[in-house]
């Protein structure tokens, strides 16, 4: 889940605002009330850069013994690791506020359900905060704004992003270029990784020739459940093995920032080292071009790219071969749409084919160029056009091709079995 993710809704103000002001006296209602809720989340966030549990859970509802136990863990959790930086910020203005009469029925005060952006990085492992969202409500008691939960919207699907602190106790590894975040049941095997990933840093040194972040936290979770509740999602998650999750700041021109691989050891523990170690370098890759990558990057390259990172070898592309082979080529390089629906088969094929057309582009132009193309089409962010015209505009200008001449030329190498 993107941390600003563009979201359909109807704006439903149930909330109950501040009253009047004095006679002759000027006000903003909503300038308060975001002021009074930014005050007590720069309080909360202070309380755990200053590790200061009491301050905490002075932000915390008092009316709810269960969920001020539970925010006690939750802090103890996330300040056992070198958590820094942490901040929260209310953008009252994104969503407005999603309470509803149920809300205030169950709280028995005025209630507020509304959009909180959270930043935090570990300390010599994130040169960029990590950007997520939680839908958070407040609550208004007698000593004046406090949290009182950032689940009550789960049912409407506007989950906050998840971390292992909010599952438990988080074990922490680390190597040079890594922290891994797990539960102490899961430590032992986390800790193995730290070697695969340390040995992925090349192979995708040899694709990406750009500079990169090669501090990157990584995260462990103990099951499927976890990992969907972490990503946000209710897809099912069970059939992935690893995840490049990224976030993005649209108040910042659109800018991508660098953020966790998380693996799903469930479907990890499969695979062999060797494979592992090119999971690892697929997943490294995404992370590498996350401050290049742009709205219009289409998803053939993004994982064209992986894909060269993790398997440069010739003949590992035999599932779009066989396509080929068999006639189900459609002479055209797949939209973004083909890399989620279908068969698993048919999934696994366009990420090879996609590994075929990106490779051909390496193969004609050089790594240098590929890279290039790359950097340029990310660089569109606000601009009007649809992605295929941005694709389009990116190769004329670096690989001094179209689109559809590139695309014909890279079809005709497929079909001469040069691609």
């Amino acid at each position: 889940m993107l941390a600003k993710a563009i979201k359909a809704f109807l704006i439903v103000l149930l909330f109950q605002l501040p009253g009047p002001p004095a006679a002759g006296a000027e006000a903003d209602p909503f300038l308060t009330l975001d002021e009074e809720l930014q005050a007590v989340a720069d309080a909360r966030a202070e309380a755990v850069n200053s590790r200061d549990r009491a301050a905490f859970l002075r932000s915390v509802d008092p009316s709810s013994p269960e969920y001020r136990s539970r925010q006690a863990d939750w802090f103890d959790s996330l300040t056992s690791t070198p958590v820094v930086d942490y901040s929260l910020t209310v953008d009252f203005d994104l969503y407005g506020s999603h309470a509803r009469a149920q809300d205030r029925e169950r709280y028995g005060a005025p209630v507020i359900v509304t959009s909180v952006e959270q930043r935090f990085a570990f300390e010599g492992y994130q040169e960029e905060p990590a950007l997520s969202e939680l839908m958070v409500t407040f609550v208004k008691r007698e000593a004046g704004w406090v949290f009182a939960s950032d689940s009550d919207l789960d049912d409407l699907g506007f989950f906050s992003e998840r971390y292992p602190w909010d599952f438990g106790p988080v074990q922490v590894s680390t190597s040079a270029s890594f922290i891994i975040l797990s539960h102490p049941s899961q430590a032992e095997f986390a800790a193995a990784l730290l070697p695969l990933a340390e040995a992925a840093i090349p192979q995708v040194d040899a694709i990406w020739l750009k500079p990169w972040t090669k501090k990157i936290p990584i995260i462990v979770p103990s099951n499927s459940d976890e990992l969907a509740k972490i990503l946000a999602t209710t897809i099912d998650v069970s059939k992935f093995v690893a995840f490049a999750v990224r976030g993005v700041d649209n108040e910042e021109d659109w800018e991508f920032t660098p953020r966790f691989i998380i693996i799903n050891r469930e479907r990890f523990d499969r695979y062999s080292p060797e494979l592992r170690q090119s999971i690892f370098a697929h997943e490294l890759l995404h992370i590498a071009t996350a401050e290049y990558l742009g709205p219009f990057t289409s998803v053939w390259i993004e994982e064209g790219l992986g894909r060269l990172a993790e398997t440069p070898r010739p003949g590992d592309a035999q599932f779009f071969q066989r396509r080929v082979q068999s006639g189900r080529f459609d002479d055209r390089i797949p939209d973004d749409l083909e890399f989620v629906s279908g068969s698993a088969t048919d999934i696994f094929a366009v990420y090879q084919e996609s590994q075929s057309v990106v490779a051909y582009l390496q193969k004609r132009f050089g790594t240098e160029k590929l890279n290039d193309f790359y950097v340029r089409l990310g660089e569109a962010r606000n601009e009007i056009g649809t992605m295929h015209f941005h694709v389009d505009q990116a190769m004329r200008e670096v690989l001094l091709i179209s689109f559809e001449d590139f695309q014909r030329d890279w079809v005709q190498a497929v079909r001469n079995g040069g691609a």
